[in-house]
């Protein structure tokens, strides 16, 4: 599947005000992989990368609802040849206790976060923003003083209304686009702000 989406940060201190009208949050533990546990993880649990699909990253994700525990394991890559925005992602639920054993495993660091869930339109173009408050990174426990907003999206329409600035979404006037910066991908917080 191709997972499309644009990343952002914005000050903390900006974002605080619109939490209070999420749809719903959850609290979220990640915790990746080294590149030698990637390729034994894609071949443990049979999964298939796609040719066009480059440096590959894994990932076990522990995320609590009132009332409800997902786990899942996911492998995220690089389309060759495809937009910054545009990347591989497959993800399969596992059981509580290949959770438990994969996050154990688990070398390349540990991310703890809310998530807080809306569902935004532009025009005609509905998406999924995600706003995540960091209280796990950089390897301890600890606040980061800005917000990583990421807008999902189906139609390439509302990634030109996003990146044009012809949008109403109060929520992203302070942030910074940093799609595709390594520095601001999750694997990357789990182990060092950046400077």
């Amino acid at each position: 599947m191709t997972e499309k989406e644009l990343k952002y940060i914005a000050p903390l201190e900006n974002i605080q005000k619109f939490l209070s009208s999420a749809d719903h949050k959850s609290k979220v533990t990640q915790s990746y992989f080294d590149d030698e546990q990637v390729t034994e993880i894609i071949k443990q649990f049979e999964m298939q990368l796609p040719e066009k699909v480059s440096h590959a990253s894994a990932r076990v994700r522990k995320e609590e609802i009132p009332d409800l525990v997902s786990y899942v394991l996911c492998v995220k890559g690089k389309i060759e040849g495809a937009e910054t925005s545009d990347r591989f992602e497959d993800e399969l639920e596992l059981e509580a206790e290949d959770y438990e054993r994969l996050e154990k495993e688990a070398k390349n660091g540990t991310i703890i976060k809310t998530r807080y869930y809306f569902i935004v339109g532009i025009d005609a173009y509905p998406a999924e923003l995600t706003v995540d408050i960091f209280h796990f990174i950089g390897g301890k426990k600890q606040e980061w003083k800005y917000a990583m907003i990421e807008v999902e999206y189906d139609d390439d329409g509302m990634k030109e209304a996003l990146r044009d600035g012809k949008h109403d979404l109060e929520i992203l006037q302070s942030a910074t686009e940093v799609t595709g910066d390594k520095q601001f991908t999750n694997k990357a917080l789990a182990q060092k702000l950046p400077s």
